[in-house]
């Protein structure tokens, strides 16, 4: 299932959202441009500004700041596309609840969240671990919490595309990822990430409430 549109009207243009698109969008082309040298400059980019388990528990103090950049840092364009695209669908909402301030340090915090937990269950690896996956989980997370109502047009393979509300098709997407969470845990993709950055979500969302 893909989600298509949702039919939440927001009282502010997301200039957080659009802000955060376009510097992961300026990120991934720079990676692009590192591509040459048989691959060893963007070697050394990501060991330098992912997240990389075995080294944030061995020297923390001097990989602390990764928990942040790695946020913006992608793998390949559908890694990027598939993240940018559920960020473009329900962040602007979560960013007209909170604030812009507010949901600057909500995103920011979802993703370290998700690269610690991540982290604490691969901890003796050096794969670097990177991506907005986190971060937009932590949205999804909040929108399923504020939102479940809410209509979102969805395509759903080959040919339907349905009006169906949030708390299935976000349910739907965090059951499949908790499953594959503890069923692939030496997959290339971090779906622990991606469940407990939705888990943060939800919680946090309630935390950075503006009106608390």
């Amino acid at each position: 299932m893909l989600p298509l549109y949702d039919d939440n009207p927001t009282k502010t243009v997301p200039i957080v959202v659009y802000s955060l698109i376009i510097l992961n969008v300026a990120v991934f082309l720079f990676q692009i441009n590192l591509n040459g040298n048989e691959g060893r400059l963007i070697e050394m980019f990501f060991d330098t500004w992912s997240v990389i388990p075995r080294q944030l528990f061995r020297s923390p103090s001097q990989e602390y700041f990764t928990l942040v950049t790695y946020q913006f840092l992608h793998g390949g364009l559908g890694h990027i596309l598939g993240n940018m695209w559920y960020l473009w669908i329900f962040g602007n909402n979560i960013e007209d609840h909170l604030g812009k301030f507010k949901f600057v340090l909500f995103y920011l915090t979802c993703g370290i969240l998700a690269a610690v937990v991540q982290s604490l269950f691969v901890f003796n690896t050096n794969v670097p671990l990177i991506g907005a996956s986190g971060s937009v989980s932590g949205v999804m997370g909040a929108y399923i919490t504020r939102y479940p109502s809410t209509k979102i047009l969805t395509f759903i393979p080959p040919i339907f595309v349905l009006w169906l509300p949030a708390v299935f098709i976000l349910g739907f997407w965090i059951f499949g990822q908790t499953i594959y969470a503890f069923s692939a845990l030496n997959s290339n993709v971090a779906f622990i990430a991606h469940v407990a950055g939705f888990v943060a979500g939800m919680v946090l969302v309630r935390v950075f409430n503006e009106e608390v």
